[in-house]
C-alpha cells in the first residue's frame, strides 16, 4: 500500500481492507477516500460474489488497471464529477455505465475506459484537459453521442474508434487542431462540422463510417492536411477543398466522392499522389508528388504543428466554481493540488460602547487639544472667568496647578 494519509487509500488487493467493506453484497468503499489502488481480481473467491461497487464522490485518483475486465456493476457517486487523475486501462472492459468529468482532471490513461459499457459521457463547461488519449473509448459498444470540449486540442490514436458513436459535436469555441489516425473509424457518425482550429486530418481518420454523409469544414480556415484513408468507406459524395490544404493523401476519399479543388495560385498548389481522389477534381490546381516527397512534406507539416501545440499557451479555464456533492462530508482535499478555498463566515459587526454622556461631573469629557497637543512648559495663566471659583474639587479638565492631562489609569470613574 503507498504510504499515504491513513484512510484516504483503499488497496483493491488488501483483502482485509476488502471484506470489512462488504454490505449485503456491495462493495461500499469508505466517504474519505481519496485514493483506489491495487485491482479488483474477479477471479478471486471473495470478489464473485459482489453485486456492485460504489466509489464516493471524494475520490479522486483511480489507479492503473484498478478495475479492469470487472463485470460487477461500479456506481460512482456524482458520475466521478471529482475525479483527477484516471489510470491506463483502469475501466478497461468494465460495467460502468456513467462517467462526468469536471473542470480539474490532470491526467487521463490510455484504454482508460475501453471496451467498456460506457453509455453517458459528459464533460463540465471548462473542463481543461488538452487531449482526449488513445483508446480512451475504443469500442464501446453502448456510447452514441460525445460532446467535445473547446480546450481539447487533439483526439488521439483510436480515441472512438470501433465505438456506437452516431454523433459528434465540438464545442464553439473549440481549440481542437488534431484528428489522430483513425481516432472516429469505424463508427455510425453521419455527418461532422468541423472547428476553425483544425489543421490535420490524420490517416484513416474516418476510415469506414458506413453512413458518413455530410461533411463541413467551410471554416476550417487553417486546414493543412487531409492524409490517406481519411473518408475511405464512407458515403461522401461531394467535397471542396480549401486554399489552405497543402497536402491530399492516397485513397482519402471514396472513388464515387466529386472533390472539388477551389482556385489557388502557382505557388500553393495542392500536392497530391496519384490516388488522392479518383472523382472529379480541378486537375490545374494539383501537384502530383512522389510518394518519398510526400511523406516528407507530411512529416515537415505535422512537426510545425505539434511544435506550435507544445509552445501555444492552454485555453484559459473559467474561475472555478463551487463543487456542491450531495452525501459529501466538507473536508479538506488530501491531493496537494492547491490549498483548500477558505470557507467565508459572516461576522456580525462589533458593536462600539456607547458614548459618554457629556455632562459637566463626567470623568470622562476629553480635554481641550490644545492642552494634550502643545502644553505649555511654565506655569499656566489662570483661567478668567465671572463666577467664583468652585469649592467643590476641580474637574479634569480645568485643573489649575497641572498643564498635562492625568494619565488614564488615574481617571476612576464615579460610581
Amino acid at each position: 500500500m503507498a504510504s499515504t494519509v491513513p484512510g484516504t487509500t483503499f488497496d483493491l488487493s488488501d483483502r482485509e481492507q476488502f471484506e470489512s467493506n462488504i454490505k449485503d453484497g456491495k462493495l461500499v468503499i469508505p466517504v474519505g477516500t481519496v485514493e483506489i489502488l491495487g485491482r479488483f481480481d474477479k477471479q478471486s473467491s471473495d470478489r464473485k460474489n459482489v453485486e456492485e461497487i460504489i466509489i464516493p464522490g471524494s475520490v479522486r485518483e483511480i489507479g492503473n488497471g484498478a478495475f479492469s475486465q470487472c463485470k460487477t456493476l461500479i456506481t460512482i457517486v456524482d458520475d466521478g464529477f471529482h475525479l483527477r487523475f484516471v489510470g491506463t486501462y483502469a475501466f478497461y472492459e468494465a460495467n460502468i455505465q456513467r462517467i462526468r468529468f469536471g473542470k480539474k482532471v490532470k491526467h487521463l490513461g490510455e484504454f482508460c475506459f475501453a471496451r467498456s459499457k460506457i453509455r453517458s459521457l459528459r464533460f463540465q463547461k471548462g473542463f481543461g484537459f488538452g487531449y482526449i488519449p488513445e483508446g480512451a473509448f475504443f469500442h464501446t459498444r453502448e456510447l452514441e453521442f460525445a460532446l467535445i470540449p473547446s480546450s481539447v486540442s487533439s483526439i488521439e490514436f483510436k480515441a472512438f474508434s470501433e465505438s456506437a458513436l452516431k454523433s459528434i459535436k465540438f464545442v464553439k469555441g473549440s481549440h481542437l487542431e488534431v484528428l489522430g489516425v483513425e481516432c472516429f473509424s469505424f463508427t455510425n457518425i453521419e455527418s461532422v462540422r468541423l472547428g476553425s482550429k483544425l489543421r490535420a486530418i490524420s490517416k484513416g481518420a474516418f476510415c469506414d463510417c458506413k453512413e458518413f454523409k455530410v461533411l463541413n469544414f467551410e471554416k476550417a480556415a487553417f486546414l493543412r492536411i487531409i492524409c490517406e484513408d481519411a473518408f475511405w468507406h464512407t458515403k461522401l459524395t461531394d467535397v471542396s477543398i480549401s486554399p489552405s490544404i497543402e497536402l491530399v493523401g492516397g485513397y482519402a476519399f471514396p472513388d464515387e466522392t466529386r472533390v472539388t479543388v477551389m482556385p489557388r495560385d502557382e505557388a500553393s498548389l495542392l500536392g497530391v499522389v496519384s490516388d488522392s481522389f479518383n472523382g472529379s477534381s480541378t486537375a490545374h490546381e494539383c501537384v502530383v508528388l512522389e510518394s518519398s516527397q510526400m511523406e516528407a512534406k507530411k512529416n515537415e507539416i505535422y512537426s510545425e504543428i505539434f511544435e506550435s501545440l507544445a509552445t501555444s499557451d492552454p485555453p484559459l479555464e473559467e474561475s472555478p466554481e463551487p463543487e456542491i456533492a450531495s452525501g459529501l462530508p466538507l473536508e479538506p482535499e488530501a491531493t496537494g493540488d492547491s490549498p483548500p478555498e477558505l470557507e467565508v463566515i459572516s461576522v456580525p459587526p462589533l458593536e462600539e460602547p456607547p458614548e459618554p454622556e457629556a455632562t459637566s461631573d463626567s470623568p470622562f469629557e476629553e480635554p481641550e487639544p490644545e492642552v494634550i497637543l502643545d502644553p505649555p512648559l511654565g506655569e499656566p495663566e489662570p483661567v478668567a472667568t465671572d463666577d467664583p471659583p468652585p469649592e467643590e474639587p476641580p474637574k479634569p479638565e480645568v485643573i489649575l496647578d497641572s498643564p498635562l492631562v492625568p494619565p488614564e489609569s488615574e481617571v476612576v470613574s464615579e460610581p
